[in-house]
């Protein structure tokens, strides 16, 4: 399966959609994971920790590329 893990471009938002760890688990089990570049830098993940052997970070996520795609959605009551 493809999951794309987009950069959150919501003013204030430091969040990600998965951490480095949830990305090895993902990929564990033959998943691609595409993480856009610098989409952890404001949770303090860099690119170079998403990059690690059988993943994958791209410049321009190609989101109609991915089955699933790990996002915030802010929540207003």
């Amino acid at each position: 399966m493809n999951i794309g893990i987009p950069r959150e471009k919501r003013p204030f938002e430091y969040r990600v959609g998965l951490s480095p760890a949830g990305v090895e688990i993902l990929t564990q089990k033959q998943n691609q994971v595409y993480v856009e570049h610098e989409a952890g830098i404001g949770a303090g993940f860099s690119d170079q920790e998403y990059e690690k052997p059988g993943r994958v970070s791209s410049i321009r996520l190609k989101k109609s590329s991915c089955v699933l795609t790990c996002c915030l959605r802010l929540v207003v009551p």
